[in-house]
């Protein structure tokens, strides 16, 4: 193997013994394990996405004020403004809240960047429309967070502000009420929610407030063997860490003070007697309401049998399946929270954020949502996609294509999309035209930059370049092309006026982000995360700002990234069935990657060059299901073609071309024995 190749070694014992007590196949336990699931419940949260394992929403620092002010201003009939970023991570934020909204007929002011104030964020301008439209008060989606200045101009009248973000914050906070899971004193389980799941975070707690058991601390009783043992939640479905034991049910009396004990299950007809002055409600009682009759009996045994092999099992089962039902009654949350599923996971792919942890569970139940629901809109995206919807449809189609109007100043278009069902398919055709603009011109742009620098760009750490008239929204677009073309970070810097320009970087490493975090005084605005970051500075301030980046060295990363393999296997052993097993890994997206394979001695029995410039090329193998796929490498493929024989890293997808279907093997690196 090549030396940076890596393929971490497993013990094949703990994979025989998690491929059987999780019922999943040896090869994909194998690819959990060098990703860093190892255990039984990493496992099985990771592989069966479930309501039932989203973190409670009051966990979040401030949410509790959030939800009051909310409620105080929905429940007088108040104004309510909201402004959101202008990319689908803002857009679909925007559109889940007002959608909660318009349902309790509640009366709003929209507004996002355009044309006419295409800053990032709030700004003093933006601030001033919101004072003119007499809002009660402002909520700020996907932004906010470093809009100091703005806000508290929105304070001076008398208008509170909520902010809902995820971006990183500075050490100085805007005085509104946040929710932000990145607040350094937040201690939420999960850092990194898009803005739109952050967004439903604040609808899921508003919802939640109006239920019986909001604020108040129940449980949830059961029997086990020869005793009994009690879960106690808070706000219906925070898991307290603390649970009792007990052996006599006579003992309940000394474990329960103010609690409601809401669900119960093997409990005896003389014991439910004593606890009815508790409730009236059994756990079937919930299940039946959240998903209809019968469907506790299916459920229950279908988790029985995923933790089959846990001793804890009754008692997992049973709170695995209160926490799904919680989510879904009333019958009115349930419907809201399926509507808006499949906007969360187009916002949250769109924002490329890890796709684990809520991320994941937002993700697949919002695709398996998209490709079932009958919504005028999204059937429209269905149709525009000619295909059923996954992670990559929606990375590679959906998003670039509502994105596009944002990037030109026309934000409305898109959010129109959302708001405004009836006109769907007439503002889907302008955005449709749109994007294909919107590709010819930033391909032009990209080549013409290219051409006129590559020496250059060889030979930077940092990829710098700037243009005094193009649409500033692109900008980012560009930086992530030069990304791909030089494997290194990229600054691509617009003109937009005598006095300012605005930015965007990119970065194919970690931690791009914070290396400017401390010159953030050189900017006039500036955010961004990890390896994304935009900004306006003035023009007096662009040398400092071109010494610094100069300053960065990224030393040996470039050229030699590290290939992280997920799975040795021989050619032969791969068809449609071996695919069908590896899709079960969907969604895929930014830390939950299409797993990477080796294949050693693959032996090359026929090659095709393809493309207008005969670019590209396909190699066959003695597996007949497979063609292997190098995109702009035809003389590589040559190369290979003649050598007869070589070690291939890849990945693997199903190819659907002309009515039928390939397994394409898309070629990462080789090596020629």
């Amino acid at each position: 193997m090549k030396e940076n190749w890596l393929l971490k070694p497993v013990d094949s014992e703990q994979i025989k013994y998690l491929a059987e007590t999780s019922q999943l196949d040896y090869d994909l336990v194998a690819i959990l394990m060098r990703r860093g699931y190892t255990d039984l419940n990493s496992i099985i949260d990771l592989m069966y996405p479930s309501y039932a394992a989203l973190h409670s929403p009051f966990l979040m620092l401030n949410m509790y004020q959030a939800v009051d002010l909310l409620r105080k201003s929905t429940v007088s009939g108040k104004k309510i403004g909201i402004f959101s970023d202008s990319d689908l991570d803002g857009l679909t934020s925007l559109y889940i809240v007002k959608n909660l909204l318009d349902k309790l007929g509640i009366e709003t002011f929209c507004y996002y960047p355009n044309r006419e104030h295409s800053e990032y964020g709030l700004t003093d301008e933006v601030a001033e429309i919101f004072i003119k439209q007499k809002v009660d008060l402002l909520i700020t989606l996907d932004c906010g967070i470093r809009d100091i200045i703005p806000i508290s101009i929105l304070r001076k009248s008398n208008i509170p502000v909520l902010v809902c973000d995820h971006h990183e914050p500075d050490t100085v906070l805007p005085e509104a009420v946040i929710v932000n899971p990145k607040l350094h004193d937040c201690a939420y389980p999960f850092k990194e929610l898009a803005g739109v799941g952050v967004a439903f975070k604040l609808c899921q707690a508003f919802l939640l407030s109006f239920l019986p058991i909001y604020g108040k601390r129940t449980a949830l009783l059961f029997k086990k063997d020869d005793c009994y043992a009690m879960h106690f939640f808070m706000d219906g479905i925070a898991l307290d860490d603390d649970k009792i034991e007990f052996f006599y049910f006579q003992e309940i009396h000394r474990y329960t003070g103010n609690e409601d004990i809401i669900c119960y299950y093997g409990i005896d007809e003389k014991e439910i007697v004593e606890i009815e002055r508790y409730t009236n409600h059994s756990i079937t009682n919930i299940v039946n309401q959240a998903f209809g009759a019968n469907t506790f009996s299916a459920l229950f045994k279908k988790l029985l049998l995923i933790y089959r092999n846990d001793k804890n099992q009754v008692e997992k089962a049973l709170v695995h399946v209160y926490r799904e039902s919680i989510f879904m009654i009333p019958a009115k949350i349930g419907d809201f929270i399926r509507e808006v599923m499949p906007y969360i996971a187009i916002g949250t792919i769109a924002d490329v954020v890890p796709v684990r942890d809520e991320n994941r569970i937002f993700t697949a139940k919002g695709i398996d949502q998209f490709n079932d629901c009958d919504s005028s809109t999204l059937v429209q995206l269905k149709n525009f996609c000619k295909t059923r919807i996954t992670s990559k449809v929606i990375g590679w189609q959906v998003a670039p294509l509502l994105n596009s109007p944002g990037r030109f100043g026309k934000t409305a278009l898109t959010a129109d999309f959302f708001l405004k069902p009836q006109n769907s398919v007439d503002i889907l055709c302008t955005i449709s035209e749109l994007n294909d603009y919107r590709k010819k011109y930033v391909k032009d742009l990209v080549a013409g930059v290219i051409s006129e620098n590559h020496e250059v760009f060889l030979d930077c750490s940092v990829i710098y370049t700037r243009f005094d008239k193009i649409e500033e929204g692109i900008s980012g677009l560009i930086a992530s092309r030069l990304v791909d073309e030089y494997d290194k970070p990229a600054v691509v810097v617009v003109q937009i006026d005598d006095h300012y320009c605005k930015g965007s970087g990119r970065s194919p490493f970690s931690g791009f982000y914070s290396l400017f975090e401390p010159h953030s005084s050189i900017f006039e605005r500036f955010g961004g995360h990890d390896q994304a970051l935009g900004f306006t500075i003035c023009n007096e301030n662009l040398a400092k700002f071109k010494t610094l980046i100069e300053g960065f060295n990224f030393g040996d990363n470039y050229g030699k990234k590290e290939i992280v393999i997920d799975l040795e296997i021989d050619v032969s052993n791969i068809d449609y069935s071996f695919i069908k097993k590896i899709s079960s890994l969907e969604p895929f997206g930014a830390e939950n990657q299409p797993p990477v394979f080796l294949s050693r001695g693959v032996v090359f029995e026929e090659l095709k060059i393809f493309g207008k410039k005969q670019e590209h090329a396909k190699l066959f193998t003695t597996n007949k299901f497979l063609e292997i796929i190098i995109w702009n490498g035809s003389q590589k493929a040559e190369e290979l073609f003649g050598a007869g024989v070589a070690d291939i890293v890849y990945s693997l997808e199903l190819s659907n071309y002309m009515g039928s279907q390939i397994i394409r093997m898309n070629m990462i690196e080789t090596k020629i024995n």
